[in-house]
């Protein structure tokens, strides 16, 4: 459950999960499976949890808190086959030196977007909390306050007057109308190579692009976050 507490004038919101308990070495039979790490098989009660699997757990609820409920290991159209992707360390997200492979597209929702606006040390951390154990990472997992310190991060650069305004963030908050019935019968579909997601350019958008020789189609969306990228790229003050 979630809850706010306050200590010496600050005000401080944070999860407590407080239904069950693992006390020295008598293990807890109660779990929820989406948050089980993968390293742990069995009944709940046949093994000891650590920091590390806490660790998974809370990277686990915190992705999906800002991606708006979405599980990291969802994919377009291959939801049966999420506990296989789990098992195997595959997100459909890319971080630091991972690509998701060929076929792995994030669901087709509106907190698809949000991974990619985040910043990059939270990005990275998220990836390797989730898919360490699986990919044969020897580092270990980032515990909760270094998980703590990049969203506090990400949260103050989303305040008023904050780093909001910068390119990284100013194209999520803008929100472009739908085109018109008549254009949209005339859009054709197809599916961004940057993030996967189904889409409709406009025909005036193919021209170009073939103009330009850009034969890999990107949303709009994309478009703008590699302008943005580029941006603050040349701004060493931008937090990415």
């Amino acid at each position: 459950m979630g809850g706010r507490c306050s200590a010496r004038g600050f005000s401080v919101s944070c999860w407590v999960d407080a239904d069950s308990f693992q006390v020295e070495d008598y293990p807890c039979s109660v779990g929820t499976e989406r948050f089980r790490a993968p390293e742990l098989h069995g009944n709940f009660g046949g093994f000891l949890r650590t920091r590390s699997h806490d660790a998974y757990a809370l990277s686990v609820l915190l992705f999906m808190t800002l991606t708006l409920g979405l599980s990291p290991f969802a994919r377009q159209g291959h939801g049966e086959d999420m506990q296989e992707a789990v098992r195997k360390g595959i997100l459909p997200y890319p971080f630091a030196s991972y690509k998701p492979p060929a076929g792995f597209y994030p669901p087709d929702t509106p907190g698809r977007y949000v991974w990619s606006y985040l910043p990059r040390k939270l990005r990275d951390v998220l990836g390797h909390n989730l898919t360490c154990v699986q990919r044969r990472d020897l580092r270990s997992r980032a515990m909760p306050g270094y998980l703590a310190r990049c969203l506090q991060q990400y949260l103050r650069d989303m305040e008023p007057g904050g780093r909001r305004d910068q390119p990284m963030y100013r194209d999520l908050l803008y929100d472009r109308p739908c085109p018109p019935r008549s254009l949209l019968a005339q859009m054709t579909p197809n599916v961004c190579t940057d993030c996967g997601i189904l889409f409709r350019e406009a025909p005036d958008d193919v021209a170009r692009r073939l103009r330009q020789s850009h034969t890999r189609p990107l949303c709009r969306l994309c478009i703008r976050r590699r302008r943005a990228l580029n941006q603050a790229f040349l701004n060493p003050t931008t937090n990415h």
